[in-house]
């Protein structure tokens, strides 16, 4: 075993994008970049101005008001900023479809990370922020959501979407991407967003968390979505999260996820055997 690769059945024989845990998120990055490529005549240099100024915003505004950011750039480079409101996919089923699906398949992709990646760490916070994005997003489509919600919403969305890109493509290129940062813009960016999709529920605040044990919470939650969305273990989702397995199954409960039994480690999780500890 070499880096914290785990060999498996299948495992690596060489150099692999499995073993890059952002290689999934990536893609996202990818198809992003496209788009703006596709629209403007310097897009490098439109979209990294973007992001600057977006991220550049009091947290208290960034979560809130950051569309109008983007709205003035669009009207500088295009003379209005109805071209934004073109450009959105609101009302355009085909493309909230295919975004919709696309945070799903990426999803998926980064939690089976926990296959080929022993330690759970930096990687884990692209989950629970591209779960955050996707229910704002779906909900920023609903006829039913007001337009000052939907601005609100589109937003948080925004604002999450860039620190996320950001800070991943600062660890690809000199791996000093700020995970942290990541973790507290996730928890602000829910203050926003939970309001308007879930009335009534309860949010944590920024103000009542540092940014260490942010980067905990969403570390958790990242293992927890990897439970759900790669069938791993009880044994394996624990040891990611840092956690011992009771406050596994009770994490995991407390989002009213029902706990599964299998292999307890991650060489019992190659090895075949099963250990029910019902």
């Amino acid at each position: 075993m070499v880096g914290g690769e785990i060999s498996g059945p299948n495992g690596p024989s060489g150099p692999d994008k499995r073993n890059d845990p952002f290689q999934s998120f990536s893609s996202v990055q990818d198809q992003f970049e496209a788009a703006v490529k596709a629209s403007f005549d310097d897009p490098d240099v439109f979209l990294e101005t973007v992001i600057d100024d977006v991220l550049a915003m009091p947290p208290e505004e960034r979560f809130e008001e950051s569309v109008t950011v983007i709205e003035e750039h669009y009207k500088d480079e295009f003379g209005q900023a109805d071209t934004l409101a073109a450009l959105l996919p609101f009302g355009q089923q085909w493309i909230e479809s295919y975004l919709t699906e696309l945070f799903s398949q990426v999803m998926t992709k980064v939690a089976k990370t926990a296959f080929h990646t022993r330690e759970g760490g930096d990687w884990l916070i692209v989950l629970p922020v591209l779960q955050a994005c996707n229910v704002a997003f779906e909900d920023v489509t609903e006829d039913s959501i007001e337009h000052s919600e939907k601005s609100k919403l589109f937003s948080a969305l925004t604002a999450l979407f860039f620190r996320l890109y950001r800070e991943v493509k600062q660890e690809k290129n000199d791996g000093t991407g700020d995970f942290e940062l990541v973790a507290m813009d996730l928890i602000r960016a829910l203050e926003v967003i939970v309001p308007i999709t879930e009335s009534g529920a309860q949010v944590l605040s920024a103000d009542e968390v540092t940014a260490s044990e942010a980067y905990d919470i969403a570390r958790q939650e990242g293992a927890m979505l990897c439970y759900v969305y790669a069938d791993i273990s009880i044994g394996r989702g624990a040891e990611l999260a840092g956690l011992s397995q009771v406050e596994f199954k009770q994490l995991l409960e407390s989002y009213d996820i029902t706990p599964r039994y299998g292999p307890q480690s991650v060489s019992d999780l190659h090895s075949g055997v099963d250990l029910n500890d019902g």
